[in-house]
């Protein structure tokens, strides 16, 4: 489950009254505050998605030790400060752990207990308290169901592309955004040619999918279609499904 990252920059330097400088650097809403000593990790760049689903285990997360010349490839550890109820950040490379050498790549973990809001990611160099990196992140509640809209034809047809739009949403009914997991799709009567979603295809926690049916009830047309998440969230007793009932009209040619 791969995290599409972010990264904007901005700022300059700005002296203070203690005589060392401060940098201001932006990914997203970062901030990150730099030591003195030239040559050495002054401040860390932090890309993550800017939206993260409460019960998502996959979430990527980049960790950039920067100096005044640019990525610092010395050894040293890191710590993350004041992590929320529920976040775990995990480095890719284990045998590594929080030990850097250059760009790390961390896998968060959002807990079902942590909060819905914003929240403060923030990283420090062990032993450099003024080397530090933050994102201002914000977490959603977890998919609960999804809502399927026809978005073309009103009057589908059997072997027919019927075109539908995806939305996945919370417990209360909000988008929930950040889903970028892939879904089933099933049919109640025959069988549908395009039986998934992947994950890439939801954007902002919206999906458009073109479906062909090869049949209905022989007696009326109907069936249903269904879309189910292809995993099981933390805190969730079943997938989070939806569903549709439609009613099909025969193959051009047909009888």
């Amino acid at each position: 489950m791969n995290r599409e990252g972010f990264s904007v920059s901005l700022g300059g330097l700005v002296k203070n009254a203690m005589g060392y400088t401060r940098r201001i650097t932006a990914i997203g809403l970062l901030t990150v505050f730099s030591a003195h000593s030239a040559g050495a990790v002054d401040h860390y760049l932090v890309e993550a998605p800017k939206t993260l689903m409460a019960g998502d285990a996959g979430i990527t997360v980049t960790i950039t030790p920067r100096s005044d010349q640019g990525t610092d490839l010395s050894p040293h550890k890191i710590k993350f400060l004041n992590l929320p109820t529920g976040i775990s950040m995990n480095p890719l490379d284990t045998a590594q752990g929080l030990a850097l050498r250059g760009s790390a790549v961390f896998k968060m973990a959002v807990g079902a207990a942590t909060p819905a809001g914003p929240f403060l990611l923030r990283v420090q160099k062990i032993g450099d308290a003024k080397a530090q990196g933050s994102a201002f992140l914000f977490v959603e509640k977890t998919v609960d169901k999804f809502a399927l809209t026809p978005a073309g034809d009103t009057f589908p047809r059997v072997d027919q592309p019927v075109r539908f739009q995806v939305v996945a949403l919370d417990a209360a009914g909000a988008v929930v955004t950040s889903f970028r997991d892939p879904v089933d799709l099933k049919a109640d009567f025959g069988e549908i040619r395009e039986a998934y979603i992947p994950g890439e295809s939801f954007q902002k926690g919206v999906a458009t999918v073109d479906v062909r049916f090869t049949g209905g009830d022989p007696l009326t047309g109907f069936n249903r279609l269904t879309v189910e998440s292809r995993f099981l969230y933390e805190g969730q007793r079943e997938r989070a499904s939806g569903s549709i009932d439609l009613s099909l009209q025969p193959a051009r040619g047909g009888p």
